[in-house]
């Protein structure tokens, strides 16, 4: 196809067409005629009928993708949701952990926020826990699950396709099980869903269960650690008992003494009498000296008294100089009595020490007895009367909203790539 010939043209200053053959060269200070470039009218016709073609086709392409792109969809969704969805029916429970740590919570604001740190730390493991596999594998030893989640009531978009491995099963728990904490309550809200008003009452009261079960095997758990830890408290306090008692044993066969407070107050007992012996027999002496010889039998005897008396006197001096090593047993050195001292200070802290283990051994086992974590439901799960999902509408409103915008942003993008390459 040959592109259209372009007509040259003269034009007068006033713009009349000046003919060809006509046209001469302007005279001697008179203006040239101008020239213009003018398409011819068949030219312009044709350019005009591809515009009017072009338009025609893209407004064909554009209702055909508007058809397919968002009124399909639609149409695909309003059928789904209105012949094809099944009812789902929802059961909610809330729960809360009370309790606290096993046999300690102490005294004032220290135990009350031990206390409320364990119920959260509680009540978040609960949350995890049901949320997880494990949950799954307990509630699966009493209901059926797979059974319940590819039923013959459930279409074909939200049944648990079988047969399903663990995994899939897990992955289908986290669709239609949902557990969620809220920190400032300290409550877990539990809601369950499946295509029957039943199975969603019986789904629910099974993982309540199961919750409540996992928390006794927490606590039971920290009770027998309590229990544990006191009972090896008792052992270690018994032994320390038992090696300070070994100690004062013998010490008290090396030092041949049975009681070093006794053997003392004996010690000064007997050096008491001796010294009160000896004076009274000095008096004596000096009164018979008078109206007696020196010679005479009463003097002599005395004196040999007296001699004696002293003699021992020096004698129980000089043992307690020595240290009471070898010598007799009722005399004791202030070097033996103070480490006596402090061989029975140490058996009687440990006889303390083991008589506190004792009491702590006695309030676990107490507290070990008795439950002090457990689960509260102050919402009990119940059984729904209406379906609550799907949302037929809003769900059709939804898919037609999205379609809208996909093809509006598929439209601008196809327009840019053209300019682009215009």
């Amino acid at each position: 196809m040959t592109a259209p010939s372009r007509v040259l043209t003269l034009r007068d200053k006033n713009g009349d067409v000046i003919p060809a053959d006509t046209a001469r060269a302007p005279a001697r200070g008179a203006e040239p005629p101008t020239t213009s470039l003018a398409p011819a009218p068949s030219m312009i016709a044709g350019n005009a009928a591809r515009r009017a073609q072009v338009r025609r086709r893209d407004s064909g392409l554009l209702a055909l993708s508007a058809l397919l792109l968002i009124v399909g969809p639609v149409l695909l969704a309003s059928w789904y949701y209105a012949f094809v969805a099944t009812n789902q029916y929802i059961s909610e429970f809330k729960l809360s952990v009370r309790g606290g740590v096993v046999g300690g919570g102490g005294e004032g604001g220290g135990g009350s926020a031990a206390m409320i740190g364990g119920m959260i730390a509680d009540a978040f493991v609960v949350t995890e826990l049901i949320n997880s596999q494990q949950m799954v594998l307990d509630v699966g030893r009493e209901i059926d699950l797979a059974g319940l989640f590819s039923g013959p009531k459930a279409d074909w978009l939200h049944r648990l396709k079988t047969p399903a491995s663990k995994e899939d099963l897990v992955e289908h728990w986290k669709k239609v099980v949902s557990a969620q904490f809220d920190i400032l309550t300290g409550i877990v809200t539990v809601s369950v869903r499946t295509f029957a008003a039943e199975d969603s009452l019986k789904l629910a009261r099974a993982i309540a269960k199961s919750a409540d079960q996992a928390v006794f095997k927490m606590s039971e758990r920290a009770r027998q650690d309590l229990v544990r830890f006191a009972d090896e408290e008792v052992r270690r306090t018994e032994g320390v008992v038992q090696t300070a008692r070994t100690a004062l044993r013998d010490f008290r066969v090396q030092e041949r003494i049975i009681d070093a407070g006794r053997s003392a107050q004996a010690s000064s007992d007997l050096a008491g009498k001796l010294r009160e012996d000896l004076s009274r027999m000095t008096q004596e002496l000096e009164t018979m000296s008078r109206y007696l010889a020196s010679t005479s039998p009463q003097i002599t005897v005395l004196r040999t008294r007296i001699s004696s008396t002293e003699s021992e006197l020096q004698r129980m001096g000089r043992t307690i100089g020595e240290g009471n090593r070898g010598k007799s047993t009722t005399e004791l050195s202030p070097t033996t009595l103070a480490q006596f001292d402090s061989l029975n200070a140490e058996l009687e802290l440990a006889q303390k020490s083991y008589a506190v283990a004792q009491e702590g051994r006695q309030r676990a086992q107490t507290a070990a007895d008795r439950r002090t974590t457990y689960v509260t439901l102050f919402v009990e799960p119940s059984l729904p009367d209406a379906s609550l999902y799907p949302q037929r509408l809003s769900s059709v409103l939804v898919v037609g909203l999205m379609a809208l915008t996909g093809w509006f942003l598929g439209l601008l993008i196809i327009s840019s790539i053209r300019d682009h390459l215009l």
